[in-house]
């Protein structure tokens, strides 16, 4: 074998190589999608049973009672998935301890003072409504 003949074994080796390594990321870019998308529907399913299942409309109507940010509305939906503050930063892009300051400010907003007590607020709306 000479020297050509290996330069080329060598340069087709890391061809093969360098496409099975674009296979892997197609294939692994194409499954975190579909897992995004499933988890994206299933908080969508969430959503639309646990705030809309009694009293339709009282979440969205309670968001605008008390004013709250798309970001706040955001935090209270994963908050009632049961989700930490780090797992909701994760899923919102901001950091834990800007999730603790918006939180801070929901309970402020609704005069709540913990996550149950707002759930419980936003599904059933203050004693005030009814």
């Amino acid at each position: 074998m000479n020297t050509i003949d290996a330069e080329m074994h060598i340069a087709a080796f890391f061809i093969v190589l360098f496409l099975t390594n674009v296979f892997f990321v197609i294939i692994l870019t194409m499954l975190m999608r579909k897992m995004l998308l499933r988890k994206r529907l299933q908080f969508n399913w969430y959503k639309q049973v646990f705030f809309e299942r009694n009293r339709p409309g009282i979440f969205k109507e309670n968001c605008l009672h008390y004013r709250l940010t798309k970001t706040e509305i955001t935090i209270i939906e994963l908050l009632y998935l049961g989700l930490s503050n780090k797992m909701i930063g994760d899923r919102t892009c901001i950091s834990e301890s800007t999730v603790k300051k918006h939180i801070q400010n929901i309970f402020f907003k609704t005069n709540t003072n913990n996550r149950a007590s707002l759930i419980y607020l936003m599904q059933q709306g203050s004693e005030t409504d009814k």
